[in-house]
């Protein structure tokens, strides 16, 4: 339902209170219990555009990627999606929701993935700040799959950040 989406509304922090989702990793086993294991660049280390998961912010604007897109990336780093917040590790993306794994409350049903990508897990994920463990929303199967940016109003020019990757 949500494979699509790569930006989520975020009031009052971005212009158009739109935000784009950024993508952050964490390393394979610690992606909820070790701060230590999030990763927003490819090798942990440093924030360079071409090792940020989803580039590095300037201005608000990163690579827009989708849940399935974030989740390929921190993959072919030899990571995993986070079950955590990744604040302050990197790329600009505390501004940013950032995608994660962790399931939203509720489940709806499940639907046929649309794309080969992977898909957003079936009973969804959250997505948080990139600067706290506050969920700003929760991406949904078939619905927002290709979401890329969250609307967060008041921060960037046009409203929108796009989701960082960061993978564990």
């Amino acid at each position: 339902v949500d494979e699509g989406k790569k930006r989520w509304p975020i009031a009052g922090v971005y212009e158009d209170g739109w935000a784009s989702i950024a993508a952050q990793c964490c390393t394979i086993g610690n992606e909820g219990v070790d701060p230590e294991s999030c990763r927003r660049t490819k090798d942990g280390i440093t924030t360079s555009t071409d090792q940020c998961v989803a580039g590095l912010s300037v201005d608000g604007r990163i690579e827009e990627l989708t849940y399935g897109q974030a989740k390929a990336k921190c993959t072919d780093a030899g990571l995993a999606m986070c079950r955590q917040s990744c604040a302050f590790k990197g790329c600009a993306y505390n501004k940013h929701p950032v995608y994660t794994s962790i399931p939203c409350p509720s489940s709806p049903p499940p639907s046929p993935p649309s794309s080969d990508l992977p898909s957003i897990p079936t009973g969804g994920v959250l997505v948080y700040r990139g600067d706290s463990e506050e969920s700003v929303g929760c991406l949904m199967p078939d619905v927002d799959e290709g979401k890329k940016r969250w609307p967060i109003a008041g921060v960037y020019e046009d409203g929108w950040a796009s989701i960082a990757a960061q993978c564990c």
